[in-house]
């Protein structure tokens, strides 16, 4: 119920935009009850309660959890300034600033949450080791933790809200909605319970999210939608994926990633290579290079195998995500490299819908831990206790440094937090991932290098520039080309 209220209130909002038949000085007067507990401080939400914050400038204490977050999440602080607890506890935030050192900003455990012409900001981590290892300017502006946490039924609604200097713009675990989009006219606001409480007039402007990834599935995700101009802008990928199933929108979103990858599946770095405080590839192979390509191993998705690079695949069954793009220019590239440490290949498709363009390559993979080669990011390693890396060159074998495209990571400790989610792709479809692509009406795909896909569905107006050869296992292969695929199936299934 309370979602359906607040999609009929993003409907209303969209209504009321100027020429839409309404006049926001016709708006009923907003709410502006004062929380002064929360003033430089900490606020918390739970049980039955709302509050609507306006006007507010929050920051975090400097010390207040001392046992810090699940360092495998690949974050590290203090605590979060505002929680919401519980499905009937809500908070709308209006015209606010929330600031912390970490790990967190805003943490939505499974309640109703909205933010209007906010700005969320974590302040500069003092771990430099991280920005050296990483290859991020010293100056660039980034703390360790996420703006939101969106936990288990939780529904977050981000209208013209600034997210900058996270780890993760975003965290999904369980959400059953998150929305960002524009502050442009008159917005309607909620209580907990579904109540209107009034309305909030916009500013105007859109959702932007600033960090070294955009967002994080680490559990369910029911429906993401990016819209209405919404911007993410990442050093690494824009979504990172390492587990649980759900669906994203982007509808005329501005999407852009350092290192060229929209959305990057993995297999979930916090498993059993991460007991302890110490991450350690040896008990899945702890061999140099790509698993499937540089040595064999069995693949994650069957029975289990007696191999000793990998150990029997567990019991979870596979998971599945949907990503669809519509009216924009999405350029980057998809990966699935999921199933090949002792986890199950998970379920992929991507369709390229009305307007949209994507340009890049789209490919189930195999994936290390690694970071792209930089002397400078050998140096910061070289004086890290516990860390092993080797050299890797193009395809992943072992070479010169000089000679070298990747740095393996193997072994690190909870201090090199930030090493987490940090992967390297090379083609490879045996792990029993998939990756189905469709590109419908007015959708283009352009394959940038090399796409290697489950199977490629072109809809009747729908382009797609590649060649295209479906190998002996039924994957196609897509290689760069001038000319368009016919429209049609291609693949064994």
């Amino acid at each position: 119920m309370r979602k359906l209220k607040r999609i009929i209130a993003a409907i209303v909002a969209a209504s009321l935009l100027p020429g839409g038949g309404a006049c926001a000085d016709s708006a009923p007067p907003l709410d502006r009850t004062a929380y002064g507990a929360a003033y430089g401080g900490t606020l918390s939400v739970s049980g039955d309660d709302y509050a609507l914050l306006t006007d507010a400038s929050l920051s975090l204490p400097l010390a207040s959890d001392p046992a810090g977050p699940d360092w495998t999440l690949g974050v590290t602080g203090q605590a979060e300034p505002v929680t919401v607890s519980g499905p009937d506890a809500g908070l709308d935030l209006v015209r606010s600033q929330v600031s912390s050192a970490g790990w967190g900003l805003i943490s939505n455990d499974g309640g109703s949450f909205a933010a209007v012409d906010a700005k969320l900001s974590l302040a500069p981590d003092a771990t430099a080791a991280g920005g050296r290892v990483l290859g991020y300017d010293k100056n660039d502006p980034l703390g360790s933790g996420w703006g939101l946490y969106c936990g288990p039924g939780s529904e977050s609604w981000l209208y013209g809200v600034t997210v900058s200097g996270v780890t993760y713009g975003a965290v999904l675990d369980g959400a059953e909605s998150l929305w960002l989009g524009s502050s442009t006219g008159t917005i309607p606001l909620y209580d907990a319970a579904g109540g209107y409480t009034g309305v909030t007039t916009g500013r105007g402007g859109t959702c932007s999210i600033d960090g070294v990834f955009g967002l994080l599935l680490a559990g369910d995700a029911a429906q993401v939608t990016v819209n209405e101009g919404a911007a993410i802008h990442s050093r690494d990928a824009a979504v990172l994926y390492k587990r649980g199933s759900g669906a994203l929108v982007f509808d005329n979103a501005r999407v852009a990633s350092d290192s060229g990858v929209l959305l990057q599946m993995m297999d979930d770095d916090g498993d059993q290579r991460a007991d302890g405080g110490y991450y350690d590839e040896r008990d899945v192979g702890g061999q140099t290079g790509f698993p499937g390509v540089n040595y064999d191993c069995a693949p994650a998705s069957g029975s289990g195998s007696d191999d000793p690079a990998l150990p029997p695949a567990g019991e979870d069954p596979a998971e599945s995500l949907d990503v669809t793009f519509t009216y924009g220019l999405y350029e980057g590239d998809i990966y699935n490299g999921t199933g090949w440490y002792g986890q199950r290949g998970d379920s992929l498709s991507v369709t390229v819908g009305r307007n949209a363009v994507l340009w890049g390559d789209a490919a189930l993979t195999s994936t290390i831990k690694a970071v792209p080669y930089r002397a400078e990011s050998l140096d910061a390693l070289s004086g890290l206790e516990g860390v092993r890396y080797a050299a890797l060159g193009l395809g992943g074998r072992p070479c010169q440094e000089r000679y070298a495209a990747y740095i393996q990571l193997s072994a690190y400790t909870r201090d090199q937090y930030y090493l987490q989610g940090h992967v390297q792709n090379e083609p490879c479809a045996k792990s029993g991932a998939t990756l189905d692509v469709t590109v419908a009406e007015n959708g283009v795909w352009v394959v940038r290098e090399r796409s290697l896909v489950s199977s490629l569905t072109v809809e009747s107006g729908g382009t797609v520039y590649a060649k295209a050869q479906v190998d002996a296992g039924g994957a196609v292969a897509l290689l760069p080309s001038s000319e368009p695929l016919r429209p049609g199936h291609y693949g064994a299934n």
